[in-house]
């Protein structure tokens, strides 16, 4: 926040002030709210919001209690404490004991103990019967927290006595996590008599709350022996769901110990057991660790080798790889899933030629294939050195699945020949792209409308459509994420033209892939730039548009006419590439005219894609574009622009649209708005904010101004003041 800004803090609190003074209502809860926020530093501004707590409206209370507790001023713990004992509406009560929790101020810590002694209502006996359970529940687990807040263990015996009583059991675990952070010796020797003795919950709670530790300093830490002999014990308890809490608590702590703990562990009668073992080694575990998991692997039952197979691809120990090649002749789809995973996960090129062969299976699933390929495609790519018979057998299969029926395993089989190939597949790709379609080939149809509101910024989904057990960070996940607008495989048809149809979906199929991975060549050359500009002019749709997009990511200026062109199309989503495309060239005045003329578009989509595409970019048409943009009825174009403006762009017309957009719109686009003009620390908004509040004519506007300048002005509190 700059210093005109912070000097500005003065004056707005001055005007709240008298805002909290006024008699409208929610003009004065909305400025309880700002003051908290902006004045929590602010002796004054406290002091007015502690008066609050004795308002006669308890929706005032209610705001001032959670005002007060943001500030984190233990000045207010005493007015808290009064409303916490003596307010005879719940939700105040619960407030104030939420606000105490925030606060952690050490003199209500009396006060709190009562509260848990007395259900909540430490002063309010005669009303037990009016009382809301829910209210009580919140307001002693409000407490609780606060007493850990606190952290005196002078409070450790009320505590005991609250989870003790059978009526608290819901807060339990609440009550047993405080105890774990007061520490001392009363409190974990409750907690250990409870992990033997307790009931099968309490064991669990108990055992979850003490591995979560006590704060240290790296390296090995050894647990208490009482504490480790406790949990050890746990590891035998007849309930699984206690030995995997007490695993799960070995696992937390660094204790060599415990590592031989959870090894004995692997062979628990349970089989969740064991994987809950299996999982918290495979955490830190190394050689030595995947040597124990391998006998797992021998289990008759591929759900439960699953998993297993999984962690050891997370350790990632290359002594695992000859046990996990054993189990590539499974009949198990999943297991065998897991096992290319993993086998992708640690290496061993030396592996591809058993693994390729899984593609000449007959009956397997096309997502298996997916997998099986992409496992290839990682086992050789950068691998220092290669079997020359064994990469010659994966390009012959590779070449084979490119005639999958299956378009995506098409794909993921030529993207694993351009990683083995290097730019030696220029000349590939190239020369599948080239390939015409037959004059007698059918057009592609448009697509619907409604693929453009899936493609707006801001509406996409990157994982929408992916295939179950495929990584979106994989090469697969992006082929996948990035052909939303494949043309569709011709339905199944009688009579002799039905193969030829379905060689036509292929070629075109394999030339869109094509087009797309031309980029990832690096110096693709000028030849391919003038196929992709050719392939942008004149084919179809799909093809177009993934043109289009690759010309863009390579950047060459040579290919501006034609993304320019690509603006003309009839098709909506290639329009949308182009300018998607032209992005990058926004700083040329050429381009900045022809964004000007889009933000007149009739397609809202058109015009945020717009606004979007000259995000980042500079120069005065970009700045006009932007001023444009924020003038927009659309709220999403205007969205748009307010994540486009940077320091760079913005300009004194910019912060009078901005301030215009908190008025013309509500909700979600009001705080944006705000957070936008925070951002760029815009000081005469915050004048302009203030002069409209200073008038007093328009209530609504009035509310408007006064949670934009909490936006504005909010600044960092904690601790006392």
């Amino acid at each position: 926040m700059s210093k005109n800004v912070e000097n500005s803090r003065a004056e707005v609190l001055q005007t709240l002030h008298a805002v909290l003074d006024g008699e409208n209502f929610l003009s004065r809860c909305t400025a309880v709210n700002a003051v908290g926020r902006i004045g929590g530093q602010d002796a004054a501004s406290r002091r007015r919001l502690i008066d609050l707590l004795s308002d006669p409206d308890p929706t005032l209370r209610i705001e001032s209690a959670v005002a007060l507790g943001h500030t984190g001023s233990h000045d207010a713990a005493d007015a808290l404490l009064a409303s916490l004992t003596g307010d005879p509406i719940d939700e105040v009560r619960t407030q104030a004991a939420a606000a105490l929790s925030k606060i952690g101020a050490p003199n209500s810590l009396e006060s709190l103990i009562d509260c848990l002694a007395n259900g909540g209502y430490p002063h309010l006996d005669e009303h037990l019967d009016e009382m809301e359970f829910g209210a009580s529940w919140a307001v002693r687990g409000h407490a609780l927290q606060a007493i850990g807040e606190i952290g005196d263990p002078a409070a450790i015996e009320a505590v005991i006595a609250f989870v003790e009583d059978e009526d608290n059991e819901d807060l339990q675990e609440n009550g047993f996590r405080v105890l774990a952070c007061l520490g001392g010796a009363p409190a974990r020797a409750f907690l250990l008599a409870q992990l033997r003795m307790g009931s099968a919950l309490a064991k669990r709670r108990a055992a979850k709350v003490l591995g979560l530790g006590e704060p240290g300093g790296a390296g090995e830490q050894l647990l208490p022996h009482d504490m480790f002999d406790a949990l050890d014990n746990a590891l035998g308890d007849g309930t699984p769901a206690v030995r995997m809490a007490a695993a799960r608590a070995l696992g937390n702590a660094k204790d060599s110990r415990a590592s031989a703990l959870l090894i004995g562990l692997l062979g628990d009668g349970d089989h969740e057991v064991r994987n809950t073992a299996a999982e918290i080694l495979g955490n830190s575990g190394g050689a030595e660790t995947a040597a124990h998991l391998h006998p797992l692997l021998e289990d008759s039952d591929p759900r439960r080798q699953a998993p297993i197979v999984r962690i050891l691809g997370q350790i990632g120990a290359t002594i695992s790889l000859d046990p996990l090649e054993a189990l590539l002749d499974t009949d198990s789809e999943e297991l065998l899933f897991e096992v290319l995973g993993a086998l992708g996960n640690i290496g061993g090129s030396d592996k591809v030629a058993r693994i390729a062969q899984i593609l000449d299976r007959g009956g397997i699933s096309n997502d298996l294939r997916l997998q099986t390929v992409h496992t290839l495609e990682r086992l050789l790519r950068g691998a220092a050195s290669r079997d020359k018979d064994a990469v010659g057998l994966v390009r012959v299969i590779l070449d084979e699945t490119l005639e999958s029926g299956d378009e995506r395993v098409a794909y993921a089989a030529l993207s694993a020949l351009v990683e083995i190939e290097g730019a030696r597949a220029r000349s590939r790709l190239l020369s599948l792209l080239r390939v015409e379609p037959e004059a007698d080939a059918p057009d592609e149809p448009d697509e619907p409308e409604e693929a453009a509101i899936e493609a707006a910024p801001g509406g996409e989904d990157p994982e929408a459509g992916a295939e179950p057990g495929i990584s979106q960070n994989s090469t697969l996940g992006s082929i996948q994420a990035g052909f939303p607008g494949l043309p569709p495989a011709p339905e199944a048809e009688a009579g002799p033209d039905q193969s030829a149809l379905e060689e036509r979906h292929q070629r075109e199929m394999l030339r869109l892939l094509a087009a797309r991975l031309l980029p990832r060549l690096g110096d693709v050359g000028e030849e391919a730039i003038e196929a992709l500009m050719a392939a942008a002019r004149a084919a179809p749709a799909a093809l177009r548009r993934t043109a289009l997009s690759s010309l863009a990511e390579i950047g060459d200026a040579r290919a501006l006419p034609v993304l320019l062109d690509g603006l003309k199309a009839d098709h909506l989503e290639t329009r949308l590439a182009a300018l998607d495309g032209l992005g990058r060239f926004a700083g040329e005045a050429a381009v900045a005219a022809r964004f000007a003329e889009l933000l007149e578009d009739g397609d809202p989509h058109v015009r945020m894609r717009a606004v979007t595409a000259i995000s980042g970019a500079k120069g005065a048409g970009v700045s006009t574009c932007l001023a444009r943009a924020l003038g927009d009825d659309d709220p999403g174009v205007c969205r748009a622009a307010l994540r486009a403006l940077s320091r760079a762009t913005y300009a004194g017309e910019h912060g009078a649209l901005v301030l215009d957009l908190l008025f013309r719109f509500s909700g979600e686009m009001r705080l944006e708005a705000a957070r936008t003009l925070r951002r760029l620390d815009d000081v005469a908004a915050t004048e302009a904010l203030l002069g409209k509040l200073k008038v007093r004519q328009n209530e609504e506007q009035h509310w408007i101004c006064i949670d934009a300048l909490a936006e504005l002005l909010s600044q960092e509190t904690g601790g006392d003041a």
